[in-house]
């Protein structure tokens, strides 16, 4: 037996020793008295609540199951793929149907069906172009549950996989799932809940892949845990299931605005088996705005709390002991935001009205609460390793709190219906950033009012000094100082960047030969550093003349790929010259081969850990130096060089200026015999200056002294140790003190190429 999975369980029984011990101590020697007994009560009631939700978490980590990959059966069952859609856009659908017809299955026994909520033409007219079948129905009767009960009456297979519209199956996605059902008493196989992009705590924190998007944990280890208990949740996505079994309940469950949850327990209520298959199967998009979020998390917790009303798990008929405990600890945790909002009221009530929550000692919390949170901490990090984060997990909790807190008590006391909303995916490309109001402003009322109540604090603690009654303020300033760091740290979560519409990119290592098609043909040898969608980007080991449209043959895991692309960005950094292409022209066939290049690569383990820098410290100080290098939409078509090269400038007169503009720009005209006279002799105001940037789209000139020209004049630019020269047009004037500086746009296509070509000659880039 493995010994490290042994100390983890010493460390679990000690942990749920160790918690029983406290919340003990708690309920017989802390709380106080008079009508403060309440606040006590409250308090202590929501410590309890998460010590059992936390014994039950505990227990399911005790075995964990864990399945290896079945034996495909002989004869293979029919399967229908359903693609519950609603408003998504055609290219997240059309990522999605590729991904689907990319999985390997005989296809005679696989139909792939788009249905369509949204009853919309652009849908039917995608499905028919990519070769699927489409369904709709006149209304949006019992929401996404209708929808695939729909599509159920019109199908017969007889295994039934449920994606949502943005989630791309892996190729392998039935041939590691289809082989449980050898077993025919299994209902359903889950496989995790994945997302390619960055979640909202990813991307606007700077921390990316440093840190797992947080559904991770539940997906991977929780789900394992409660498979022991044959209590798998169905997470409406990413399954597969048996038509049998979901017959036998008369398909998916109705009446809430969670059908996933319902569905799963009552057909493990039937007696059916389920399986949680923790290997990634099928990636998807993650909400990438906090509004998002919170109306997504709003709808799983008021869903939650609607199953548990309709279908008691208590008194489910079916159910075993524990299949109960773990539902019904399920929709407890939605209550997480209630729960976190007594933790920041409690000490702002002490402090600022003096009832107390707690009755106890310095000496006692050092002693009792102290050890128990520090040896719980400990172990959980050593049974989880860095699948979780006690400073993560409070930031998640932190910013949904104002929202769930409220949602939660609405559903439990006025039972208000709410109207099923999709969450938004692939259509969130934000060109500007801004503040989250929806958490900002509850947020920044409970600082202001904790900054108060702490201010206060001090002030009572000060005077209590002089009577030895000092441990409600040192124990209260200590908790509101805890919550004070964790609404500020939160505060970076709700200021939301900007995001680049290519930011779901893959990083990959392929070869890749870039032919230029406008010039020479020439193949010029570079290393992928990431795909996307539609491009890549690439490393040259050197500068390179690249044409605005090129070629690329991409040597990739799955085969090679031969794209027409436009270059988008090209730019110098430390390891070489950096270039980035979007492909254009692509036929349905090479479409469908490049989703599988980009999506169908195994999951890397590490992108669902902590990294070892991810704790406060680490991620305040990226943050912060992230934010102030921050920069948005910088779009460098050509390499930027810092150079210092001697330069004479010749302003020209406007018809003269005119003429060289349109003879750079190909005109067959021109009213000044302009190819007649040699640069040189078009000297009218002639300076020295000097060249201090270069790209092959133009150039940055500093002069000593203080220059008029105005922007749109045009320039002879003669560099004499080269004996080279070029026109160009003003775009920029800046005069600082003495100096000025000049940025100048080239006219002629030539000199892009051939000034590079002279200053690789003379060793300058």
């Amino acid at each position: 037996m493995d010994y490290k999975m042994n100390i983890k369980r010493v460390l679990i029984i000690l942990s749920l020793l160790v918690s029983w011990i406290y919340i003990g101590w708690r309920f017989l020697y802390t709380l106080p008295t008079g009508w403060a007994l309440i606040a006590g009560l409250a308090l202590v009631t929501v410590e309890l609540i998460l010590i059992i939700q936390s014994t039950l978490n505990y227990i399911t980590l005790f075995k964990p199951t864990k399945y290896a990959k079945p034996e495909l059966p002989k004869v293979l069952p029919t399967v229908d793929i359903f693609i519950a859609t609603y408003n998504e856009s055609s290219d997240v659908l059309t990522r999605t149907i590729l991904g689907c017809k990319n999985i390997e299955y005989d296809k005679e026994k696989m139909n792939i069906w788009l249905c369509d909520d949204g009853r919309r033409a652009e849908a039917r007219k995608l499905a028919e172009k990519l070769g699927i079948k489409y369904l709709d129905r006149p209304t949006n009767e019992h929401a996404k549950a209708g929808n695939l009960n729909n599509a159920m009456a019109y199908t017969n297979g007889e295994l039934v996989v449920t994606l949502d519209a943005d989630m791309v199956p892996k190729p392998n996605f039935l041939k590691h799932t289809v082989g449980f059902f050898n077993d025919q008493n299994v209902a359903f196989v889950q496989t995790p809940q994945s997302f390619f992009n960055e979640d909202i705590f990813q991307y606007n924190s700077f921390q990316g892949r440093n840190i797992p998007n947080e559904q991770d944990n539940f997906m991977q280890n929780i789900q394992s845990g409660r498979d022991r208990f044959n209590a798998a949740i169905y997470v409406g996505s990413n399954t597969i299931f048996s038509r049998t079994a979901l017959d036998s309940v008369g398909g998916f469950a109705t009446g809430t605005i969670t059908e996933d949850m319902a569905t799963g327990m009552l057909l493990q209520a039937k007696g059916y088996k389920t399986i949680a298959y923790s290997e990634v199967l099928a990636q998807g998009l993650a909400p990438e705005s906090l509004d998002d979020l919170i109306s997504q998390r709003i709808r799983w917790a008021r869903g939650n709390i609607q199953t548990i009303r309709k279908w008691n798990p208590l008194t489910l008929k079916g159910l075993t002991v524990m299949q109960r405990l773990l539902y019904l600890g399920s929709a407890s945790y939605w209550y997480f935001g209630l729960f976190k909002m007594i933790f920041i009221l409690s000490p702002i009530v002490y402090l600022l009205f003096g009832v107390p929550f707690l009755n106890t000692t310095v000496s006692a919390i050092m002693t009792i609460w102290l050890p128990y949170f520090l040896f719980t901490n400990i172990a959980n990090y050593i049974i989880n390793g860095r699948k979780v984060s006690f400073f993560w997990s409070n930031i998640q909790e932190t910013i949904l709190t104002p929202s769930l807190a409220w949602a939660v008590l609405v559903e439990t006391i006025l039972k208000k219906p709410i109207k099923f909303k999709v969450t938004p995916k692939g259509i969130q490309s934000k060109k500007e950033a801004s503040l989250n109001k929806a958490f900002l402003k509850p947020a920044s009322v409970l600082l202001f009012v904790s900054l108060i109540a702490a201010v206060k604090g001090v002030l009572v603690l000060i005077d209590s000094l002089e009577y030895g009654y000092y441990a409600g303020p040192i124990i209260n300033l200590f908790w509101i100082c805890f919550n004070i760091v964790l609404i500020l740290c939160s505060f970076m979560i709700a200021y939301e960047r900007p995001r680049d519409s290519q930011a779901e990119s893959f990083e990959r290592d392929y070869e890749v030969d870039i032919v230029n098609v406008s010039s020479n043909h020439s193949s010029i040898k570079a290393k992928c550093l990431d795909v996307f969608d539609n491009g890549c980007t690439v490393m040259l080991p050197e500068l390179e003349r690249l044409d605005g449209s090129v070629k690329l043959i991409i040597h990739g895991k799955e085969g090679e790929h031969e794209l027409e692309a436009r270059l988008t960005y090209y730019n110098e950094y430390s390891e070489g010259y950096k270039a980035q292409f979007t492909f254009f022209h692509m036929p349905l066939e090479q479409t469908q081969a490049w989703v599988r290049e980009v999506y169908g690569n195994k999951v890397n383990e590490e992108d669902i850990e902590y990294g070892e820098k991810s704790g406060m410290v680490y991620a305040i100080s990226k943050y912060i130096f992230s934010m102030s290098k921050l920069t948005f939409n910088q779009k460098q078509l050509s390499p930027k060089f810092q150079v210092s090269i001697l330069c004479l400038l010749t302003l020209l007169p406007e018809p003269l200026g005119n003429a060289v503009e349109e003879v750079a720009v190909g005109k067959e005209k021109s009213n000044l015999p302009i190819k007649d006279i040699p640069y040189s002799g078009r000297i009218i105001d002639q300076t020295e200056a000097s060249i201090v940037d270069i790209s092959t789209g133009g150039c940055q000139i500093s002069l000593p002294k203080q220059v008029e020209m105005a922007i749109g004049s045009k320039l002879d630019v003669f560099l004499p140790e080269s004996n080279y020269s070029f026109a160009g047009e003003i775009i920029q004037v800046n005069n600082d003190g003495k100096d000025s500086t000049v940025d100048v746009q080239f006219l002629e296509e030539d000199s892009r190429e051939l000034l590079y070509d002279k200053m690789k000659q003379d060793n300058r880039i």
